[in-house]
């Protein structure tokens, strides 16, 4: 099953650093800082820290929920930790917040992925197969975390911002590293008016391949058939809900 998708910078040595030059511009003779005053500075750094953290949570979730239903098209590209190649595909995707979901792959093999209440549906045309999964058990993938209307699930992520891309880090162990969304400057259909829209998703997978995921031709309208899949009357069914 497709996966959507890089590193949320770290914990530098700012603080010990800043110690040190208070110390060296002030004169070898000066004391160093108290204990319980580098604590407190510790503490405040962790505490602006955290601040940071949810602001950049905080203008994520505001940026997706402008565009509360999208349709685009999609180029999807997989490649190693060498940045090579490994294969690429071409579709269609709607959304619709909260729960409603299409990817369409066309190219090269026609797959479509898709929502049906809480389930969540694969098929694959070269298999004539259909996997079926509770919506729940798929909820790291990043397309759920953008459609999906629960606040609690942003909770397992750090969040990173630099400018108008963010890097979500999740807190525990999961298949992927780390997910970068980013945005761009969307002009609304017979509008003059701008928005933020997603321009790209990355994921970066545990093994240290990248799925990447490039939108275009991006609207701010979808008919509830964009999220209808006909399977096959003789599809084999595998179901795992």
């Amino acid at each position: 099953m497709p996966s959507l998708a890089v590193h949320l910078a770290c914990k530098g040595k700012k603080l010990a650093l800043a110690v040190v030059c208070s110390v060296l511009c002030a004169g070898a003779w000066q004391a160093p800082v108290a204990a319980a005053d580098k604590v407190a500075l510790e503490t405040n750094a962790k505490l602006a820290q955290l601040a940071n953290q949810e602001d950049n949570k905080f203008k994520l979730q505001e940026l997706l929920e402008t565009m509360p239903q999208v349709s685009a098209n999609f180029k999807q590209e997989l490649s190693d930790k060498d940045d090579n190649l490994i294969s690429e595909s071409r579709g269609k995707l709607y959304f619709k917040r909260p729960n409603l979901f299409m990817m369409h792959t066309l190219i090269p093999d026609e797959t479509a992925l898709f929502t049906r209440g809480n389930d969540i549906y694969f098929y694959d045309s070269a298999v004539n197969q259909v996997t079926i999964l509770k919506m729940k058990s798929v909820e790291s993938n990043p397309i759920m975390l953008i459609i999906m209307d629960d606040p609690s699930r942003w909770d397992k992520y750090y969040v990173a911002r630099d400018r108008d891309r963010f890097t979500l880090i999740p807190k525990q162990k999961e298949d992927f590293k780390s997910i970068t969304i980013s945005f761009i400057d969307h002009r609304m259909e017979d509008s003059s008016s701008y928005i933020k829209a997603i321009d790209s998703i990355s994921m970066r997978m545990d093994d240290g391949n990248t799925n990447f995921y490039l939108f275009a031709n991006q609207k701010d309208s979808v008919c509830n058939k964009d999220f209808v899949y006909d399977l096959p009357s003789d599809v084999e069914i595998d179901d795992q809900r």
